[in-house]
């Protein structure tokens, strides 16, 4: 990780093309910039005493977590530089900017079976790899030459198996109790969801059966 000056580190964060996001700060750096290829991530130090950013920064939980997820063979942030500025209790972290859209503007303009189909396996194969990516939804998924990119990797914990049967409902839950993301899925239907979610499963049939049924339990009288 690279130690930066005040100077240094704005001089990187302010040679962009286009501000993504700011924080509410009136007058305050950015959070999110780019320029033609790349991509800067902003990380403020969270004030809260208690906060688990002053155990272990968010910044360091994405570089490690992109590191992790290229290691398992998923698409993620390919990190050219993390670096901090202990002057501004921040860290900034740049990666190759990934091309494509996000799947929820892609199927809000044609709901694709297919493309819904490769959504759906590849969160079996997280899950079947020991990742719990807890912040997922079709906004944070990038569609690039037919496969699937992640972006807003934080919050992301590893297994060293896969996911137990109740790791699986709330990570699934979570993506059906999104709030941009809940019609689409009422619409296409928890059971088609997990009638093409247990053909990822590498278990045997009669245990992606139980497993079926038992989310379908789990499930019964929530979203979608």
């Amino acid at each position: 990780m690279d130690s930066l000056t005040s100077s240094a580190f704005n001089a990187i964060i302010y040679d962009t093309q286009n501000i993504v996001y700011r924080t509410q700060a009136p007058g305050y750096f950015p959070k999110v910039v780019e320029n033609n290829d790349a991509i800067i991530r902003v990380f403020l130090r969270k004030d809260k005493f208690f906060s688990s950013d002053r155990i272990k920064p968010r910044a360091l939980k994405f570089y490690e977590n992109a590191r992790k997820l290229l290691a398992y063979g998923f698409n993620a942030p390919v990190i050219s530089q993390f670096a901090s500025c202990q002057a501004m209790q921040a860290h900034l972290i740049k990666y190759k900017k990934i091309p494509g859209e996000d799947l929820r503007t892609i199927l809000a303009v044609e709901p694709n079976v297919k493309i819904i189909k490769s959504i759906i396996h590849f969160i079996a194969m997280l899950h079947e790899k020991g990742v719990f990516f807890r912040s997922i939804h079709l906004g944070n998924l990038i569609w690039h030459h037919n496969e699937i990119h992640l972006i807003d990797i934080t919050d992301v914990q590893f297994k060293s198996r896969p996911l137990h049967i109740y790791e699986r409902y709330r990570n699934l839950k979570h993506i059906f109790d999104n709030k941009e993301d809940q019609a689409f899925w009422q619409h296409f239907t928890l059971t088609r969801f997990l009638e093409i979610y247990t053909e990822s499963m590498q278990s045997s049939q009669f245990l992606r059966k139980i497993f079926f049924h038992r989310l379908l339990k789990k499930n019964k009288g929530t979203t979608p």
